[in-house]
């Protein structure tokens, strides 16, 4: 498994945070998930970006069409079954 509750990992957000305090919660994380290696690559940053704009997007909007939340839905399963896979 990729991703474990570990020390480090919560180390590494905590410090991360103290030093990119303009970030938003989400960006911190996907910063520290790439920094410790879990998103090991650009398309699974840029995908994680994107995710979280899309969501603040649906989040922050008086409507949203379905379809909209459906692909975001799909796209954040997609990130975490890579996260979470062997």
């Amino acid at each position: 498994m990729k991703v474990k509750g570990t020390k480090e990992g919560a180390l590494a957000l905590s410090e991360y945070r103290q030093t990119h305090p303009e970030e938003g919660g989400l960006e911190c994380l996907i910063a520290v998930a790439s920094n410790m290696g879990y998103l090991e690559d650009d398309i699974w940053i840029k995908q994680a970006h994107k995710i979280r704009k899309k969501g603040n997007d649906i989040l922050h909007r008086e409507t949203v069409k379905e379809e909209n939340s459906n692909e975001t839905l799909l796209e954040l399963r997609g990130i975490l079954e890579h996260l979470f896979s062997d």
